[in-house]
This record gives C-alpha cells, structure tokens and sequence, in this order.
C-alpha cells in the first residue's frame, strides 16, 4: 500500500448501507484499513438470530439498533475515526445520505441496490456491490465508464432471503472481504476486478465473470439532458439567495407536483426539497430563503430545472 496508498485512504469517506452479515464485516475492515469517515445506514435492530453471521454483535447488543452497536464497536478499535450513524432505511427522499467517496452495499433487496446504482453513477462515486446466500456469494464493483449493476442484474429478480436460506457465516466473510479489498484498489487508484466475482465457498469454486454493457439499460444508455445556465446570487440584504435562467424558457409549472408542495399559488408555487423550501415564479426564478451552501442551492436548482423545463 505504502504512505502515498494509506494517505488516499485516510482521506476517504466510506458509505455502508445495511449493517448485517456483509455490512457489518465491512465496516469494521474499512475502520481498520485507516479510513477517515464512515457513514452507516440500517433501521434494524439487532436480533439474537443474528449472531450466527453477525460477527459484530454480541448477547448485550440485541435489541439495539445495529448502527449504534457498530458505531461502539468501531470506536473501540479506532477512537480517532468519525462514525456518522442513521437509524432509518435507505429510500428515494434520503439517498444523499451515501453521498461520499466511496459506497459498499450491504444489503439483502435489488430495488434498493438499483436505486443506490443509479445514484452513484450520477453522481461519479464507486459503488462496490456484494451479496450472501447459504455458502455463495457474488462481488462486483461499479464505477464510471463500466457496466453498472441493472446492465448485470437488469433481469434478475430478487435474491432468497437469508430468513428463508440462512447464511454461512465465513461466506459473509469471505464477500465482505473481497468488497473491501477492491475499494481499497479503487480508492488508491490500483488496477482492480472489473468482472463479477461469484463464489461457492462449500464447493470450494470461484469463478470470475466478465460483463458488459446492456442496450436496455436505463442507466447507461440515458441521454443527458443539457440544463441551461443559470446564476446564483445572493440578495443585498444577505437574507436570501436568488436563482435566475440567464435565458427565458418555457417552464411546465405543473411538473411541480412531483416534489412536495408547499404551497401552490399557480404562477408561485413552493417546494420543499431535501427539507429546504423553494419559491419557484413561473419566470423561471428561484428563491432560497433558508438555505446559504451554494453547492446545494446548485444542485436543487439542477433538479427543479431538470424537472420542469421540457
């Protein structure tokens, strides 16, 4: 690795969504490989069934929630690492939870691993899939310019569950283990995996298949849609931010209905987006009362554009 390798790494945020079998295994070599930040994301709490795979977690932490049993656990190897937890489940209206440097899945449903795909290919952050199931299991890392995971799994329907199947608990391991040695490659910029790895521990059989782009998927194959410019400034009186189309377009107001309104008053309608409430004129101006980070008034002001200009 050496020092210029394990400084990319101390400089990473790491995103893991679930904290089970995979994600808690995860999050632990992640803490101990030196990475700076870690944010975990999981609802559950922690049952004494899980402590069969579950090799974070002991007896005294059942019935806590697994992100904050984690969270001790990681301190207590490493006090110097920053561990942001949330207790709630992935979904559309929190995606941005795993905006980071880097995301590793940990979970057991496609749908959210198909929404966690086309957010980090949005967004340009490498996204390290891994699933278990019995003594099998598969890896496969998604970066820009590479098949992403629905052109793999577009077809697929849901993987068995672990209630229903179980889990051996070194095939866990083994998968969390394999996801966290290719996102260190990846972070340190090295050669890694391109192909989906899949595995049978109990067969002792590894294979390495090679992917590729899908023509149907809705991902890869989207065409970007070209914004129009437009400037952010702040008023005089510094209590607000104005957004304004340095070219009038045609705005389909009614597009609004997609966000939750606030307020709707036909030719000023208010939106509140990711908790930050917007005036949108029919002009095509957008004012921020609340909100100052000028990154995210940008990148709200990409959405409500994107939405509403045909």
């Amino acid at each position: 690795i050496g020092k210029a390798g394990q400084k990319r790494i101390s400089d990473t945020t790491v995103s893991i969504v679930g904290c089970g079998a995979l994600g808690s295994n995860s999050a632990e070599i992640m803490a101990r490989a030196g990475v700076k930040k870690i944010i975990l994301i999981d609802g559950d709490k922690v049952e004494e069934s899980n402590l069969q795979r579950q090799a974070m977690y002991t007896k005294k932490d059942v019935g806590s929630y697994k992100v904050e049993a984690l969270k001790e656990h990681i301190l207590s190897v490493r006090d110097d690492i920053e561990v942001e937890i949330h207790k709630e489940f992935l979904a559309e209206n929190n995606v941005d939870l795993i905006k980071s440097d880097m995301i590793l899945d940990g979970l057991d449903n496609l749908k959210t691993r198909f929404m966690i795909n086309e957010f980090a290919k949005k967004k340009n952050i490498p996204y390290v899939f891994g699933a278990t199931i019995k003594s099998e299991g598969m890896v496969y890392s998604v970066l820009p310019k590479r098949p992403c995971f629905e052109c793999v799994f577009k077809n697929s329907k849901d993987f068995e569950s672990c209630e229903s199947q179980g889990i051996l608990a070194s095939a866990a391991k083994t998968v969390a283990s394999i996801q966290c040695v290719e996102a260190i490659k990846i972070i340190m910029g090295e050669k890694f995996r391109p192909n989906l790895i899949k595995f049978n521990l109990w067969d002792n059989n590894f294979l390495s298949l090679k992917t590729k782009f899908n023509s149907n998927c809705s991902i890869c194959n989207k065409k970007e849609t070209k914004l129009p410019s437009f400037e952010i400034k702040e008023c005089e009186t510094k209590a607000m931010y104005r957004v304004k189309l340095k070219e009038r377009k045609h705005l389909d107001m009614s597009k609004l209905q997609d966000f939750e309104v606030v307020m709707d008053g036909g030719m000023i309608v208010i939106v509140s987006i990711d908790g930050h409430e917007v005036i949108v004129h029919d002009y095509g101006e957008l004012i921020f009362k609340e909100l100052k980070d000028t990154e995210k008034i940008r990148e709200v002001s990409q959405t409500i554009y994107g939405k509403i200009i045909p």
